[in-house]
């Protein structure tokens, strides 16, 4: 199981059938997620009255097409802020390393990676 699903139990519904889909990026983008994941946590425990069906839930958080993305249940400005930043964040940051460096999306399968991962 991935770390940060452990980190932040309450993010993601385990559970029920229709919950979380699944975890499928590189450990590059783990911190940036990690932000993302805290910024949505905090939004779930403003109102601790908030009941748990009315809570943000990610549903699946991958790579596609060498972007990052990043579901929830359900959507506003506030989530669409964390998710887009993580999702910008993430088009400059290798997937595979977390690199800052020479950055880009390439190959037949689009990956984004950093100049001295994608000659791996």
């Amino acid at each position: 199981m991935n770390p940060l699903i452990e980190k932040y139990p309450g993010l993601f519904d385990l559970e029920t059938k229709w919950g979380f889909i699944g975890f499928d990026t590189d450990v590059g983008w783990n911190d940036l997620i990690d932000k993302a994941l805290l910024k949505l946590n905090e939004l779930n425990n403003k109102d601790p009255e908030l009941e748990d069906e009315y809570k943000i839930k990610v549903l699946q958080i991958k790579e596609k097409y060498g972007g990052l993305r990043l579901y929830t249940n359900w959507s506003n400005d506030a989530i669409d802020a964390i998710v887009d930043e993580a999702e910008t964040e993430a088009a400059q940051t290798c997937e595979h390393c977390g690199s800052k460096d020479n950055v880009t999306t390439e190959g037949g399968w689009l990956k984004t990676y950093c100049s001295g991962c994608s000659k791996k």
